[in-house]
């Protein structure tokens, strides 16, 4: 693991902006993928996961510098968006962006299909934030954001709050745009978990923290009341209400067993197994697919995903299961100069692929005849290089 490891501390330095760089407001900004990846751009989700690996890594000055990046960017151009009649936009003022930016720091959602506008970024922000803090006892950096984190960051996600207790509908962790938004289950649990921790700083630092924490237990207690079925496992939305519906079984709300939002042992393991029917690599490989479905985008093995089920794994005690997760991501980084990719094919998945499908390969590079070959954009940063620093740091600390 250590070659893995060196060569991802190097991604991430190398992925971050350069103080000197000629666009002031870029300095800072961590690049969700390297070329030849198509993903060069800077991603609010992936670049908090980044974060997070450096904070733990003690690459303090890095970290502070990925978060100034996103304080100080031009966003906020989507406090309203109407979208075939119905306003979509945030609402409020907000500074974090609501997808991603292009390269001089301005804030970046664009497409045929209308923006994609995720309200997750404010709570994956929110944790990063939080996170670095926490790591580093930067008290001087949390007392000069305080203001602009809690009215344009934290305020935000309570005002986003549905009557439901959930975050309302957005375009979700895999960006379906405006046509398809609804309220995820990944949406309201990075939210509730930035505000958990956000409200334990504010009461460490004398601020007012009970709004935060009411928050975080409301949107808590939305994800159990809502999104809980058979009291047996998480969907992954409100609206998919068949197991055979799209998005039903999503990857992504593993991310609340990963980040620890929930800790209930006895959900996650019948979680996992129902899950494990749906969305487990067939044969012997430890991998999961994103969704369920014919995209070959959707239907591969998201290396993202196996990384925080082996997180989700150490929490629960389940460590030679997080091993052979960690153990398989590093034999395949091993044999491709220790790089981690976005996505490893999988022969049976793309057996269900529909020729529709071909021709996405011109953009996802996801299109192959074989199984377990590096796909997507290679090498990934924030969802490749960070989380298996952050999936392997904890390991070796479990």
């Amino acid at each position: 693991m250590k070659n893995v490891i060196e060569q991802s501390i190097a991604f991430l330095k190398m992925s971050q902006v350069a103080q000197n760089e000629v666009f002031p407001l870029s300095r800072g900004q961590i690049l969700a993928s390297l070329r030849p990846g198509l993903w060069h751009v800077s991603w609010v989700r992936d670049g908090s996961y980044a974060i997070q690996a450096l904070s733990h890594l003690g690459l303090y000055d890095e970290a502070k510098r990925g978060l100034e990046f996103m304080l100080n960017a031009d966003a906020g151009y989507f406090k309203h968006y109407i979208y075939n009649g119905k306003d979509y936009g945030v609402g409020n003022d907000y500074k974090i962006s609501v997808c991603r930016y292009f390269g001089n720091g301005k804030e970046e959602s664009t497409y045929v299909f209308g923006p994609n506008i995720e309200f997750d970024n404010f709570g994956l922000f929110l944790i990063a934030f939080c996170d670095y803090v926490k790591e580093s006892d930067d008290s001087i950096f949390y007392k000069k954001y305080n203001d602009l984190v809690t009215e344009k960051i934290a305020d935000v996600i309570v005002n986003l709050i549905d009557i439901n207790s959930l975050i309302r509908e957005d375009s979700g962790p895999w960006e379906h745009y405006l046509q398809l938004t609804k309220q995820y289950t990944f949406t309201s649990g990075v939210c509730a978990l930035g505000l958990k921790e956000f409200a334990k700083l504010q009461l460490k630092y004398n601020l007012n923290s009970r709004k935060y924490s009411d928050a975080y237990l409301k949107l808590k207690s939305g994800i159990m009341r809502n999104m809980l079925c058979e009291n047996t496992y998480i969907k992954g939305n409100l609206s998919d209400v068949s197991k055979n519906d799209h998005e039903y079984y999503d990857a992504g709300v593993y991310e609340i067993f990963a980040n620890g939002l929930i800790d209930d042992k006895e959900l996650f393991l019948s979680h996992m197994n129902e899950y494990d029917k749906y969305l487990r690599i067939s044969g012997s490989r430890p991998g999961y697919i994103r969704l369920n479905s014919y995209d070959p985008y959707e239907n591969q093995e998201w290396v993202f995903i196996d990384l925080r089920i082996a997180l989700a794994d150490l929490n629960f005690g389940k460590k030679e299961e997080s091993g052979n997760i960690l153990n398989y991501i590093t034999e395949q980084a091993n044999a491709n100069n220790n790089t981690i990719p976005e996505m490893i094919s999988n022969k049976i998945q793309l057996e269900k692929m529909k020729d529709e499908f071909r021709e996405i390969d011109v953009w996802c590079n996801c299109v192959r005849d074989n199984g377990e070959e590096y796909i997507g954009a290679i090498p990934m940063i924030g969802y490749g290089a960070g989380v298996y620093i952050l999936s392997t740091l904890a390991y070796y600390a479990n």
